[in-house]
């Protein structure tokens, strides 16, 4: 019986270093899992401010992109508005000059200083109508500040 008793204390002492064995292996693992989980939580806290640091500075770039456009648009419409302000000049002076001219024509022919006013009343009725609604209508410059008068000994 003593043997068999001392065979299984042996047994039961081997069991336990192995028991034991198993438990550190155990701790060192789950050491080992704690500090890459430790290490991991902290790359993945300072990729996310990293991140945040770079949408802040794109966001910053986007605002400023936009009011760049802002900008060219407001500066693209302003150029539109002075082309055509002054394709609109430049019909108005096309149209005075023919007036003129016709003016002048009717003068060779003989015709009087009343027919004269009357064509150059006209032409200004023409030119009021085709005025761009942006400049107000009672304001005349040229040779309507002076009457039609003025126009026709311009003509002369």
């Amino acid at each position: 019986i003593h043997p068999l008793i001392r065979r299984v204390e042996e047994i039961e002492k081997s069991m336990w270093e192995s028991r034991y064995e198993i438990e550190e292996d155990l701790r060192a693992k789950l050491e080992h899992v704690t500090d890459h989980n430790y290490t991991l939580s902290q790359s993945t806290q300072n990729d996310k401010r990293e991140s945040e640091e770079i949408i802040r500075r794109l966001e910053s770039r986007l605002a400023h992109m936009e009011s760049l456009v802002s900008e060219r648009h407001a500066q693209l419409v302003q150029h539109k508005e002075s082309h055509q302000n002054t394709m609109d000049f430049g019909h108005r002076l096309s149209e005075v000059e023919q007036l003129q001219s016709h003016a002048v024509t009717l003068a060779s022919n003989g015709r009087t200083r009343e027919m004269q006013g009357q064509v150059q009343d006209s032409l200004l009725k023409r030119i009021e109508q085709n005025k761009p609604s942006a400049q107000p209508t009672s304001t005349k410059t040229g040779p309507a500040e002076h009457g039609p008068q003025a126009s026709s000994a311009n003509a002369e």
